[in-house]
Order: structure tokens, then sequence, then C-alpha cells
């Protein structure tokens, strides 16, 4: 008998990389000003796309407008298709930013100018506050908070923290006032990185302002695997307060490292003569660093080569303390901005992945004419930098691409567009700006992060296709946490379980795994993430009976 195995996980397939080709594209938007800022995947198999909307209902929408603009979401299914949207706002400007998975749902993120209005709950302290919004499954919304002060308060992006409670990073110019209860730090230009910890419920936990003497403006965070996090973006600030480097140009990128209260570990500047603006940042396996963002600068200081054009994407490599490995600069001969969204992808063979916004003809590193004005732009590079591919997509209008989602030998870019058909662009505008969706196929085979026979020890000649398990996130434990991978298996001779984090490091291991034996292997000893899950296992007495399945399971707290 074949062996009979059951675990819960989302598919994932891994792909090498080769030419990639446009599949498909689609164009959703009302009649006014529409777009994605944030994507991410769901656990049906489907997608969210989040950005902000000034339509009335209309075209995709279809709601009309709360306010000035509203968030904005759009629920598709496995194969692209819509199956819902919603908007969230009130009387004035409200704009998402952030979505995070949250097991029972999502949290949204952004700003808003609004007060009590539309189906906004809760009161504007003053100019912009952070507004974070709780939706079950389907959309529905579960509560609302505002954090703010009398100024100006960006949320722009919202992380799980190591014990399960949520991480907020922006940007603020309040002093004391509304619920902010410390105070700026400069005099010239205030704006500080401002970190807030909430519970499941939006209590606030804690808050950490970490700033210069001048402006500061946080467009990145994501938790590390010591449990603490790390904060990127740009600052104009000399030396003081928790700055402890001076500018070296216009802006530079700056980032703290944090441990899980919010203490600073070491910060660090990095930067040309001009402004250099970081925009996401990702630890790598190795606990290095992978910083990314846009620079004007010629060689100096932080930067190694001289600029190409107006603006250039940049990335930098630094060690587990901020020391900088190396830097590479990309561009043609005009101006290549780095996406704000989420345009930073470690990819499956250790490179990086790099999209953004480009309206540069064939010249340095752009290997293509651009379409129309500003078009999406791929930089495809290898783990030290060095450039394997580009690609250009857009229409005649402007296009400007700002997440990226890449999955089973797919990539899914989002972003804004204003484009009719044209270039790679085959749906009209349906009015001002639009969500602009491209799937890309890469001609890829399926590649194994694990050597089968070095790692796992046996023979293979059968590869099961994992898709017929159930596309859940966990299964219970019995004390109402969704905390455990559950392994059964009936009529095995012996099983072998791997477990390895996106990068292809193996993070868990087990063997010899008998008849009967029920396995439970709680995500605790996890950091919160995507892991790659393989088993091999084998009926008693049959190699013809040997079986290798894939999957993936992400961890979420």
């Amino acid at each position: 008998m074949k062996p009979i195995l059951s675990i819960y996980f989302y598919l994932l397939t891994f792909c090498v990389n080769a030419q990639l080709t446009q599949e498909s594209d689609i164009t959703l938007g009302g009649t006014d000003d529409d777009g994605s800022i944030i994507a991410i995947q769901t656990p049906d198999g489907g997608y969210l796309y989040g950005g902000s909307s000034a339509s009335p209902a209309g075209g995709d929408k279809t709601e009309g407008a709360f306010g000035e603009t509203d968030y904005w979401l759009i629920k598709l299914d496995a194969d692209r298709n819509k199956e819902w949207d919603k908007i969230y706002g009130g009387i004035e400007r409200d704009a998402l930013w952030t979505i995070v998975h949250t097991g029972d749902g999502y949290l949204l993120g952004g700003l808003s100018q609004s007060g009590v209005s539309g189906n906004k709950t809760t009161p504007n302290f003053g100019g912009y506050d952070y507004w974070v919004v709780k939706i079950d499954l389907q959309g529905n919304m579960l509560w609302d908070k505002n954090y703010g002060g009398t100024g100006w308060d960006a949320l722009y992006q919202i992380a799980i923290a190591s014990d399960g409670n949520y991480l907020l990073g922006g940007y603020s110019s309040s002093g004391i006032s509304g619920n902010k209860t410390l105070p700026v730090r400069g005099s010239i230009e205030p704006n500080d990185y401002w970190v807030i910890k909430i519970d499941g419920n939006g209590n606030k936990l804690w808050e950490k302002v970490y700033g210069g003497d001048e402006t500061d403006y946080l467009r990145s965070l994501e938790v590390t695997s010591d449990g603490g996090f790390i904060v990127g973006g740009i600052s104009r600030s000399n030396a003081g307060w928790e700055k402890s480097e001076n500018s070296r140009g216009l802006s530079d990128y700056w980032v703290i490292k944090a441990d899980n209260d919010g203490e600073v570990i070491w910060d660090k500047t990095y930067g040309g003569t001009k402004d250099d603006d970081l925009v996401a940042i990702k630890e790598l396996p190795s606990g290095d660093f992978i910083l990314f963002g846009w620079s004007r600068s010629d060689i100096g200081d932080e930067k190694s080569e001289n600029s190409r054009g107006v603006r250039d994407y940049w990335l930098i490599k630094t060690d587990e303390l901020g020391n900088k490995l190396w830097d590479k600069t990309y561009g043609g001969s005009e101006n290549d901005k780095a996406g704000t969204g989420n345009c930073l992808i470690v990819d499956n063979d250790k490179g990086f992945l790099l999209g953004g916004s480009s309206n540069s003809d064939i010249s340095n590193e752009k290997s293509e004419n651009s379409r129309g004005g500003n078009d999406y732009w791929l930089v495809k590079t290898d783990s030290n930098g060095v450039l394997e591919w580009d690609m250009t997509i857009g229409g005649a209008g402007e296009d400007d691409l700002r997440n990226i989602i890449q999955e089973d030998c797919h990539y899914l870019l989002g972003g804004f567009s204003d484009s009719d058909i044209s270039g790679d662009k085959s749906e009209d505008s349906k009015g001002g700006d639009d969500c602009w969706i491209v799937t890309l196929k890469d001609s890829c085979t399926l590649d194994s992060l694990i050597d089968t026979t070095s790692n796992m020890g046996m023979p293979i000649d059968t590869i099961v296709e994992s898709s017929f398990f159930a596309p859940n996130a966990f299964t219970p434990n019995g004390d109402g946490r969704n905390d455990v991978f559950l392994i059964q298996g009936e009529n095995i001779d012996e099983m072998e379980l791997a477990i390895y984090n996106t990068f292809g490091e193996m993070v868990f291991y087990t063997e010899n795994a008998q008849e009967g034996w029920d396995g439970k292997l709680s995500t605790q000893i996890f950091p919160p993430g995507v892991y790659v899950w393989h088993i091999i296992a084998s009926s008693p007495n049959s190699v013809e009976n040997t079986f290798q399945l894939k999957g993936n399971v992400t961890v979420i707290r």
C-alpha cells in the first residue's frame, strides 16, 4: 500500500529562473484614481490587493467613496478573478499602505485624516494618524484604531512580532499629544521614526521614537531571527538622539537594529553626496541584511559607483552588525525609482529581484526602451548583486510598480497604471490610475532545494504532487492555538521530514518515523515566515512505493 500522509500547508513550487514571458494582465479600477500599493497571498490560494481609491461606484468598484480617498481592498481567487472589493474610510483622505494576515483575518494599515465618519469609528488627533483596521477573511470590518498626535503621523508597515503581537512602523512629526506619549526629536522640520507595539485587539503595549536633529522617514520594518526587529528609511539628520552618524548628503539610508523591547542595538547611515532613499530591508539566512532603494549620488562615502542618470536603483548588502559588504547601482540614462510597496524579493536561488519604475531607454543596465512614460522595471541579480537580467513592462502612459508576488513559476506584478491598450497593456484605463496586475511566466522546472541523496538518504521513484492537501495553515493542537504541524502516517516503514526556510537552509530534520506514527511539531520553534517541508516515506518492503512529497507552511502568530 502506498503511504498515506496528511499535512496542512500553502502550496509552493520552487523554480529555476529562465526567460520570463507575459502570461496575462488585468486592469482593475473605477472612474477616478485607484491603484495597488501592497499585495499578499491569501490562505485559499488567492490574493489581496490594497491601495487607495478616489472613485465612486463603477467599473470594478462596487462601493462609492466615503471621502477624498479611502482604503480599497480587492480579493482575487487563485485564477486572478475578482471575488469582492471593500472600502474603508471617512470623509477626508485615507491611504492604505500595508496588510498582514493574522490567521483569522487581516490587519490593514496606513494613514488617515478622517474623523468619525463613513465606516471609521475613531476620531482624528490632527493631521494624519496611523489607522489600523481589523477585518475578517471576507473583508468585514471588526474594529479600527487610531494612533497619533496633533502633527502628521503616517503608518507604512505592520509586522508580526516574535511574541505574536504586532509592530507598527512609520513616521511622526507630533509631540506629546493625542495618544502619542513621546516628544519629537529634532527642531528643524522635525520628523522621526515611530514604532508602536499593539496586541491583537489594537491595544498599545509600548511606543518608541527614533530620530536625529532633522527629518527622518521610516519606510521598512522587519522582524529578525533573534526576536527583535530592524527598521530602515530616509534620514536628513546629523548625529544626535538615536542617530550616531552625520548625514552624508541631502538624504541617506538610515537603519536601526532593535531588540524585542524596541531598545536600539546599533544604527548605521549609508549614502553619497545627494539624495539616497531606502524603501526596503530584509534579513538573509546568514544574518546579513539586504537594503534596497534609489540614489541620485555619484561615488562618495558608501556609494561605490557613479549615478547612471537622474535616479538609479541602489542595493547594499551588510553584515549582521550593519557593516557594508558591497553595494551595486542599476539604472538607465533617465529616472529609475525603486518601488515603495514590496518590490524587494529574495529569490529562490539566493539572488535578488528588484522592482520599481523607469522611463529610461536602452542604456547602462537597462536593456529595453521605454514603452511610453514610466514603466514597470524588474532587475534580477545573483547573490553578489551581479546583474543577470532586466525586463521592462508598460503601456504608453504612466505605469508604477509597487508590489511583487513570486509563486510556482510565476511573478505577479502590481501597481498603478493610467495607460490604455498599448505596449504590454491589454485593457484600456477605467479612469485615471488603475490597479494593473501583470502575471509573468517563468520557463522553469521543478527545482528541489534539497539534495535527496545526501540529505534524506532514500531513493526517489515517484514525485507526488502536493496539491491534494487541504489548503489550511495549521491544525489545532487542542488548546485553541493553531500552531502545530500534524503529520499522520499509516502503513509506513520509514518516513523522514526536513523543513527548510525559503532560502534553502535546513531548520529541522527528523527520521525513522515508524508504522502508525503521529508527529506533532510545534511551530513555536520557528520565527514567523514561510517554510518548505519535504517528506520521503516508504511502505514496508516496497522500494517502488517510496514517495517524495513537498509543500510549504506559513507560520503566523
